[in-house]
């Protein structure tokens, strides 16, 4: 099924019911022929841009980037990258949304919205990926090992007649890269923008979750890494942003 223009499509990691999730719930929407994602509990924060242009981006909000403390850099891309063309192929891999549970089944959001894709929690040594491609043809008729039908959580058709299409499942994670982002989350010196729940109980003190990047010329690779100790407890400002969002630096 083909996703209308004003289509929204919500996913996250499905809790111990319906009203508790395990990850925060992930919005996908359209401007035009332009794809963007946001999180739920930071969607005033960060988001990814997939351009009609081609360009693809994953940056610091303009509404985030109005505040003070000033941002390390003029610049609010964190990665930045090109969405392949289909010069002899079908389709591209555009990006990946990894899940990696760091603490398992800690709660972390309630859902409030009615139509919601309940991901399944990652397995032992694995992570829930969602994947995005471009295709010149429908996804809706593909059927491969490893990316059938039934995995696809919504699909757009763009006025240029390609597709944007958005597919889960669950993939084995190397545990060495696991403690590879867990250690870059940590070691990190620029300062955490900690954003939360407004219900302090859908997080076990002195954990949150950690979003990292990598890219290159063609692809994204967002790691949402869930439930990660936190070493840095106790800092106290506050601040609110333009759409609600209260967060802590």
């Amino acid at each position: 099924m083909l996703l209308g223009k004003s289509a929204r499509l919500r996913f996250a990691l499905k809790g111990t019911s319906d009203d508790i999730l395990f990850s925060s719930h992930w919005t996908a929407f359209r401007n035009k022929d332009d794809i963007y994602l946001s999180e739920s509990s930071a969607g005033g924060l960060h988001k990814v841009s997939l351009h009609a242009s081609g360009i693809c981006r994953y940056a610091i909000t303009s509404n985030l980037a109005s505040h003070s403390p000033p941002m390390p850099s003029t610049d609010r891309v964190i990665s930045k990258w090109r969405k392949g063309d289909f010069r002899g192929i079908e389709h591209t891999h555009v990006m990946s949304l990894k899940f990696v549970p760091i603490t398992r089944c800690v709660p972390h959001a309630r859902s409030t919205q009615k139509k919601i894709h309940f991901l399944p929690a990652p397995p032992v040594s694995g992570c829930t990926e969602v994947s995005v491609f471009a295709s010149e043809t429908n996804p809706n008729e593909w059927d491969t090992f490893y990316w059938p039908r039934r995995n696809i959580l919504g699909t757009w058709h763009l006025s240029d007649g390609s597709y944007i299409c958005f597919r889960a499942r669950t993939a084995r994670f190397p545990e060495s890269k696991k403690l590879e982002l867990a250690e870059l989350a940590n070691s990190t010196k620029l300062t955490k923008m900690v954003a939360g729940e407004r219900d302090p109980s859908l997080m076990t003190a002195g954990l949150y979750s950690c979003l990292i990047s990598e890219a290159n010329a063609n692809f994204c690779t967002l790691y949402s890494l869930e439930g990660l100790p936190s070493f840095f407890m106790g800092k106290t400002a506050d601040w609110s942003t333009k759409t609600g969002h209260i967060f802590k630096p």
